[in-house]
């Protein structure tokens, strides 16, 4: 009766009755999940935009028929927005993007995202069950901020420690998103609505979330999203808001995530024993599960080639139109994070809870919570006693 090392709890508290009062504060989180300004909101309900605003801030009272209007506009069940706000998320970390360029509207929703899992989804869930606590070692004394970020030198210590405290040896990883979700990570993928990231990460309440896009079909690409978000999560923490999609953190979370999906030691030692060619890099793909690109960006950070070889390769690249698809993404199998899914299906089998209870329990639309827990697209229209075995 386990999840990843997690297990089951023998009894659980019901959730909140909530408020007897619209909480405007819930209005404003639909609204920007939803990727909505506050004009477009009023538009759809028909009425000011500087009602909207009142309304998000508490200031005056809300109809019935406009409540009911909310549920139809932002797709969230009425039982939402009187689900009380307790504001009790802590501020200590930073969500880290990609880049300081993602739409506002994008960056909104995947605040909200973030959000929804820790305020509504996780809370459901630990109900029930009791997730892996985060194992990681504290790694600080090996690595020192600077203005440009960490010394490569130092994120490479940092990458072999954590490969030692988790017992990884010099191999390569063999399902690098079931390893996170036994360690303690919370990982999601889902489909985010432009393509300036690839995933973003956060520390909440001693949770550290992982969400990663599923709009590229890439095995390896997905293995490094989920290695960069750790580096991330383990160099980053408390790192200043200003730093947010910076240039130097980025590079720091592209290092470690190289360094600890294939130590560089280790691949010192095999590509000197192999010729430099596309052939050795494809054989290397497949063992590590790194992209032809990082492989070749690898050899040239090691000075094992020069720019112009660099150069060479990056040409023939384009010329083999590997840019989007290499060889063997069509083969190897994307890592897809299971940890919410597995939960509520180890539930639904130990009959501790209903699918309906589910759906009544976690105040947000169906949709949404098959979304952020990655369940299957007809999950509550499946029959009750249809449950998926769990890997």
């Amino acid at each position: 009766m386990n999840i990843l090392n997690g297990k089951l709890k023998g009894r659980h508290i019901m959730a909140s009755e909530g408020t007897s009062q619209i909480v405007g504060e819930r209005i404003k989180q639909a609204r920007l999940y939803r990727e909505m300004t506050q004009e477009d909101l009023a538009d759809l309900l028909g009425i000011k935009k500087q009602t909207i605003s009142k309304y998000e801030k508490g200031d005056i009272t809300i109809s019935t028929d406009i409540i009911f209007k909310l549920r139809n506009a932002l797709k969230f069940p009425v039982k939402f927005f009187y689900t009380p706000y307790t504001n009790s998320e802590k501020k200590e970390s930073i969500i880290y993007f990609r880049t300081k360029n993602i739409p506002k509207k994008t960056q909104a929703h995947l605040e909200q995202t973030i959000r929804l899992l820790d305020e509504q989804i996780m809370p459901f869930y630990l109900q029930y069950i009791d997730f892996p606590k985060p194992d990681i070692p504290d790694l600080s004394k090996y690595i020192s901020y600077g203005t440009c970020g960490y010394k490569k030198e130092d994120i490479k210590v940092v990458a072999q420690k954590l490969r030692e405290y988790w017992n990884l040896g010099e191999k390569p990883i063999g399902n690098l998103a079931y390893l996170l979700q036994t360690k303690g990570f919370i990982l999601i993928k889902k489909e985010i609505s432009q393509n300036k990231t690839d995933g973003f990460s956060k520390w909440i309440n001693n949770i550290p979330y992982i969400i990663t896009s599923s709009n590229k079909d890439s095995a390896v690409r997905s293995r490094f999203d989920h290695a960069h978000e750790l580096g991330h999560l383990i160099l980053h923490n408390g790192v200043g808001e200003e730093e947010q999609g910076s240039k130097h953190i980025e590079q720091d979370a592209d290092y470690f995530a190289s360094e600890f999906l294939y130590p560089s030691d280790v691949f010192i030692e095999e590509i000197k024993e192999l010729p430099l060619s596309m052939e050795t890099f494809i054989r290397l793909k497949e063992k590590w599960k790194i992209s032809i690109q990082a492989l070749i960006r690898k050899c040239l950070d090691l000075h094992l080639i020069s720019e112009e070889k660099y150069t060479y390769f990056q040409k023939r690249i384009s010329f083999k139109g590997w840019r989007t698809r290499e060889p063997l993404d069509n083969v190897l199998v994307i890592e897809k994070p299971r940890i919410l899914r597995d939960a509520a299906e180890l539930l639904l089998e130990h009959n501790k809870i209903t699918k309906q209870q589910i759906a009544d329990e976690i105040p947000l639309d169906k949709d949404d919570i098959i979304d952020l827990c990655n369940l299957p697209k007809d999950f509550f229209s499946e029959n009750l006693s249809k449950i998926i075995k769990i890997y």
